[in-house]
């Protein structure tokens, strides 16, 4: 039922796109963001970061002709506020080049903005293709950092996820119970992303996170999350190896619970503290990390994965085995021997 309850907000979560637009960050009251609203009122969104388109190599008889074409191409696209040609030039060791002066009508960081520019660069591929040319500027880093983002995620995501597996692996000598206390780590963090979208879109009029939040609440959740697992399994695997399966999992949970609890009280009160900051950074990153410690704390750790352990029974320790101890008359001051048996 708790897994039915988190799924809708965990695809919530995932479905929702990032921002890129760091003015949202800084609070109205700054005098440059104030500025920056002057001017965009007056003159339009791309003034302050206007984009400049150069090409180069091009044949000295075409050159003007060139600028002028690439010019009119530029301002038939969308999202295009102005084009102002800034001049040519022929040279010896460039030929002839010119460059342009780009305003976008949206917001840097904007969905439209990242469009216009990917319309500008492919506009220039054919005078790329015979010579040089590029376009640079705010957006275009913009555009660019998306793209690395997207890809290093999914990198990033994959190797702590399979580092995190393989130490798993090696301290519970069970193949079975790290897929399960990862796929909870994961649903912990994809419900919290939903809930944090959410929660900023209804009471803070932000519709998407900023780019950097995604980021930072999988490192933390995933590293606290698990660190919780690694310290309530080592307990259980003891528990369970003396009193059984289902005993050994309640006195397990029972006795690790309010250190559990306390310590991710405590990590939960640490982080809402960054919601005190002006920056929305600070404040989106510090209610997710606050929110999933607690998810993590008072539902994962405490329902989930001891209900899993349950769930598996024996084969929670497949292929390893749960230690048992043997009883057998110590001899002298020696105490009993403990040995590994497989699970049928």
């Amino acid at each position: 039922a708790i897994v039915l309850l988190m799924l809708p907000f965990s695809i919530y979560g995932l479905t929702r796109d990032v921002s890129y637009e760091f003015l949202e960050d800084y609070p109205d009251d700054i005098e440059a963001i104030q500025g920056y609203h002057v001017l965009e009122e007056n003159f339009g969104k791309g003034l302050l970061y206007p984009l400049t388109v150069v090409v180069a190599d091009r044949p000295a008889e075409t050159v003007d002709a060139d600028m002028m074409a690439l010019t009119e191409a530029i301002s038939k696209m969308k999202g295009i506020e102005a084009v102002q040609p800034l001049g040519s030039a022929v040279s010896e060791e460039n030929g002839g080049y010119f460059h342009l002066n780009v305003l976008l009508s949206n917001e840097v960081g904007t969905d439209g903005s990242v469009q216009s520019v990917e319309d500008i660069q492919d506009a220039l591929k054919p005078y790329q293709d015979e010579g040089r040319a590029g376009v640079t500027g705010n957006a275009v880093v913009i555009t660019e950092m998306k793209e690395v983002m997207d890809r290093d995620l999914l990198r990033a995501f994959g190797f702590v996820l399979v580092g995190i597996f393989v130490v798993l692996l090696l301290m519970l000598r069970s193949a079975i119970a790290p897929l399960y206390l990862i796929g909870t780590v994961l649903l912990s963090y994809t419900f919290t992303l939903g809930i944090t979208n959410l929660v900023f879109d209804v009471f803070f009029d932000t519709p998407r996170l900023l780019f950097m939040v995604e980021f930072f609440m999988f490192v933390f959740l995933v590293a606290l999350g698990i660190d919780y697992s690694i310290f309530l399994f080592g307990r259980i695997k003891e528990e369970v190896s003396h009193h059984g399966i289902e005993e050994g999992v309640h006195i397990a949970v029972s006795s690790t619970g309010a250190i559990i609890t306390s310590a991710g009280l405590i990590l939960a009160g640490t982080f809402a503290g960054l919601m005190a900051g002006e920056l929305a950074f600070l404040g989106q990153i510090g209610f997710a990390v606050a929110f999933g410690v607690l998810v993590d704390t008072f539902v994962v750790r405490t329902i989930l994965d001891p209900a899993l352990a349950r769930l598996f029974g024996k084969w929670t320790w497949w292929p390893g085995g749960i230690p048992r101890p043997v009883r057998e008359k110590p001899v002298g001051n020696n105490k009993p021997s403990v040995e590994v048996s497989a699970a049928d």
